[in-house]
């Protein structure tokens, strides 16, 4: 015994070294913990418990995307992104369709123009627009401020030059459609104060530069993209508080489709159109939309296609003429011409105005003259000063969508879900109501 103990002493080392290194490092055959954890604390083994936990959790959610065992499955996410796309695309038509401000003609620059003067043409067009508007307040007895807040460009100032001529054509067609509703709505008096410089409009989390580091000197901007350009302008009106209420309301703007658009045979031209609203929806004789088109692949960039004026509202639609001065195609150009008539589908705005702020001072009536039986013949009812900021948008041509966040940026309004409910109706359209 003693002869063999001394001939295998150093297997029987090895061996029983590594029986016991196999029982005290392999894991528990039941609970699948080391036992050394109990030594080296409870730490390791909340941690090893915690992994564990993970692994089957990642392990379950694997097993639902597996395509040889739940080939339905990926079918069904599939179908959800595809109509989730479709409704932003839906929402996403309603609100450039509720939001954008078109110009239309003459406040378009004709590209014969832009090789020459444009300033003048820009001089005739303030001086034309005056005089229309002028005579537009004349006849529903109402005042409005001649200079229509181009003094610096009147004809003693500055002839604008081409770069600043297309926004001074849009500030123009903005005041244009702002006079009419306060003259529609009975404002007493109307007065653009000033037109101020647009305001590009970036997406959230992006207006802030970055931090520059410490061993830079110069601030490094972050680089962002603008999907909207705001065209702010300040207006002081004199009104009694029912027309003020009633100018509000009509700053919303009414938006519909062309639902039919007959070709004259004869003319070649479109005469009259139909739009898919009516009285139901607010729509009254003498209103005036503009009709634009929205090409494929750039659906932020319209195209003005022409000016009707409506002469007949029905309870859900209305038929307006065709305005031919208005139209943007050149009679002697048949393939543009052809291009721009207006077709069944095209898209019509009365034109949308963002409130931004709101001051009211009251005025006081008075009695200015009475009779002999001292019973008041002459009598100035109480009115409001107003003064008011508010400004139109305009889309960048470049932009492909919009998102619910940027919406509400510019609205102040949510984006609801659309899922599972039918599509929202003409009367739920966007309003940015006045901050007072």
């Amino acid at each position: 015994m003693t002869r063999l103990w001394e001939e295998n002493k150093p297997l029987i080392f090895v061996m029983g070294a590594c029986i016991l290194l196999l029982v005290v490092v392999r894991p528990n055959l039941f609970s699948l913990d080391p036992p050394l954890a109990g030594w080296m604390g409870a730490s390791w083994s909340a941690q090893h418990a915690d992994l564990q936990a993970k692994r089957q959790q990642f392990d379950s959610e694997l097993e639902d995307f597996a395509a040889s065992r739940d080939a339905e499955r990926i079918s069904e996410i599939q179908a959800r992104v595809k109509g989730s796309n479709k409704r932003l695309k839906q929402n996403y038509d309603q609100y450039v369709h509720s939001l954008i401000f078109v110009p239309h003609r003459p406040f378009v620059l004709p590209k014969d123009e832009e090789k020459g003067e444009p300033g003048h043409y820009f001089r005739a067009a303030l001086t034309d627009a005056r005089i229309r508007l002028l005579r537009y307040c004349s006849f529903r007895d109402v005042t409005v401020a001649e200079d229509l807040g181009f003094g610096e460009w009147d004809k003693e100032g500055e002839i604008p030059k081409g770069a600043v001529v297309h926004d001074l054509l849009r500030q123009l067609a903005v005041t244009e459609t702002f006079v009419k509703l306060c003259a529609d709505s009975q404002v007493r008096f109307t007065r653009v104060v000033e037109h101020k410089p647009k305001v590009p409009i970036q997406y959230p989390g992006e207006e802030k530069a970055t931090r520059p580091r410490r061993w830079k000197t110069k601030s490094r901007k972050k680089k962002s993209r603008r999907f909207l350009t705001e065209h702010p302008m300040r207006v002081k009106l004199v009104a009694g508080f029912p027309q003020l209420m009633k100018l509000l309301r009509s700053l919303n703007g009414l938006q519909a489709r062309v639902k039919d658009a007959p070709l004259n045979e004869v003319r070649y031209m479109v005469e009259k159109v139909t739009l898919d609203i009516g009285s139901a929806d607010g729509v009254r004789n003498n209103d005036q939309f503009t009709i634009f088109k929205r090409t494929p692949g750039k659906p932020c960039a319209p195209v003005y296609a022409g000016r009707v004026t409506v002469t007949k509202v029905m309870p859900t639609q209305c038929i307006a003429r065709v305005d031919e001065k208005s139209l943007p195609s050149d009679p002697f150009d048949p393939d543009r011409k052809e291009s721009l008539r207006i077709r069944q589908g095209d898209y019509a705005t009365s034109g949308f105005f963002r409130v931004l702020r709101v001051n009211m001072k009251a005025l006081p009536g008075k009695i200015e003259g009475r009779d002999e039986n001292g019973i008041p013949v002459k009598v100035v009812p109480h009115l409001l000063d107003v003064a008011m900021d508010l400004s139109t948008v305009s889309f960048d041509p470049k932009t492909e969508y919009i998102t619910a966040k940027n919406v509400s940026k510019v609205t102040g309004l949510k984006l609801e879900s659309t899922r599972g409910k039918k599509q929202a109706s003409r009367s739920s359209r966007v309003h940015a109501g006045p901050s007072f």
